[in-house]
């Protein structure tokens, strides 16, 4: 088997225009080098283009050891997640960690970027860009749900980054500032911001909580609906 090619980001003059282009060691041209220039015609950022450029090269480089990039599956583009977070980054102290889930799933964007592409001038020989989404129902109370459920196309979950080892979750952080809490309350809101923040902020619940919550849960004055000792209201929260 002949070794496997490297690619790398380079910039090259294409009838007089300065543009990122996607080269092997030969300095041959990559048909993502076209892909790069359709995300420059439709408005991408030099520093974008460049750093999805960058992504691909790096994916190219390593697919280009055990597959030929047209005929992947999505397993395969699992594979190349699961490099990215597990690769070991050194700072410039030294100091060597793992890229965040965050971070790798920035990674991943570009390569989605390049594969819906490459799907849309028919250079795949698989129906990997089909596999890479799937539609769920999200229920009723549900943040993607809303307050009537629906059903979302969303990444697949062999495609979502798991968190990344070492990575602590996000500590709440309470508010005990006296002076900080009192603006809190006299902030000028919309109607529908300052009921969420003095429905948190009486009440203790959490957001995920208040996101939940029901138009028709609602329920002004005291006592039993049954016992017509309050009043049960309908209103639009959006």
């Amino acid at each position: 088997m002949a070794s496997a090619a490297a690619y790398s980001l380079a910039m090259a003059s294409v009838n007089g225009d300065d543009t990122y282009v996607i080269v092997d060691e030969t300095d041959a041209l990559h048909v993502a080098s076209s892909w790069l220039r359709f995300l420059t015609d439709t408005g991408k950022s030099p520093h974008t283009v460049r750093n999805y450029g960058s992504r691909v090269a790096k994916y190219l480089s390593w697919t280009a050891k055990t597959s030929d990039w047209r005929s992947v599956s999505v397993s395969h583009l699992a594979m190349w997640r699961n490099a990215v977070g597990s690769e070991i980054i050194r700072g410039a102290d030294g100091v060597g960690h793992r890229r965040t889930s965050r971070t790798v799933e920035l990674w991943m964007i570009p390569l989605r970027s390049f594969y819906w592409w490459a799907d849309s001038m028919d250079l795949l020989r698989t129906d990997v860009v089909a596999r890479m989404t799937e539609v769920k129902y999200f229920p009723p109370g549900s943040a993607a749900g809303g307050e009537h459920g629906a059903h979302r196309r969303v990444l697949a979950d062999a495609l979502k980054p798991h968190q990344s080892l070492g990575q602590k979750s996000q500590e709440l952080e309470w508010i005990d500032d006296p002076g900080a809490r009192r603006r809190l309350e006299t902030l000028e809101l919309t109607a529908r911001d300052r009921f969420l923040i003095d429905l948190l902020y009486y009440t203790g619940i959490r957001v995920g909580e208040a996101l939940s919550l029901f138009s028709g849960d609602m329920h002004f004055g005291g006592g039993s609906p049954e016992l017509g000792a309050g009043r049960w209201i309908r209103t639009s929260m959006s």
